[in-house]
């Protein structure tokens, strides 16, 4: 005959055990936990390092075909006596570093602060290759897409851009034209350091060495 086993025969858990096995689960949870919530802030860190690096490469994009246009005039045309077709100031942070926020006439620069940043003024003429058209009648526009009033027979395009503070405080690159009133163009710019090349006066194509806006 086989022996029959009682129910004393049987070990069940004892306290210890259970609350070893308890602290045991705990442990596991909270590393999913600090893993979980780490994930996602690397996440959301990795996205916004991404947005910036998006929107630095917009920027730098839209300055260097404005630079590339400054000048433009066809040949049948002109821009006027005394016009700069390329002007840099560098003005205090947080401030409109030119004078004339209408930009109207020859721009002048604000004084320059103990943290300073740059800003740049390109004028050319405006067509509807170089810009795009605005309105009905395709009028050629300028940085924020508004249209130029004509000037004469041409449409000139004078478009400042600077870094401002947006009335949610956030630091922006904004720009103003001779059509506009300043207005934000893209977020995540913070700071923005212009150096110009000095050329040699015996050598016009040849640069000496970079200066910041005097």
């Amino acid at each position: 005959m086989k022996p029959i086993r009682t129910a004393r025969s049987e070990r069940g858990v004892t306290l210890i055990e259970l609350l070893i096995s308890v602290a045991i689960g705990f442990v596991v949870v909270a590393a999913v936990i600090v893993s979980f919530v780490d994930s996602g802030k690397a996440g959301k860190y990795q996205t916004a390092l991404s947005q910036m690096s998006q929107d630095a490469q917009v920027a730098l994009n839209l300055l260097s075909r404005e630079i590339q246009l400054a000048g433009y005039v066809s040949p049948a045309n002109s821009l006027g006596a005394s016009v700069y077709p390329i002007f840099g100031c560098d003005g205090a942070k947080g401030a409109v570093p030119f004078n004339d926020p209408a930009v109207t006439g020859l721009p002048t620069c604000n004084a320059s602060g103990a943290s300073t940043v740059s800003a740049l003024e390109v004028v050319y003429e405006a067509d509807v290759k170089t810009t795009v058209p605005a309105g009905v009648a395709l009028t050629p526009s300028d940085c924020l897409g508004n249209a130029l009033p004509a000037a004469g027979a041409i449409y000139i395009a004078r478009n400042r851009y600077f870094v401002d503070t947006s009335a949610g405080g956030r630091p922006e690159l904004y720009c103003a034209s001779n059509a506009s009133a300043k207005q934000p163009l893209l977020e995540n710019v913070d700071d923005m350091q212009i150096w110009y090349g000095v050329v040699a006066s015996a050598a016009p194509t040849q640069i000496v060495r970079y200066a910041k806006a005097g």
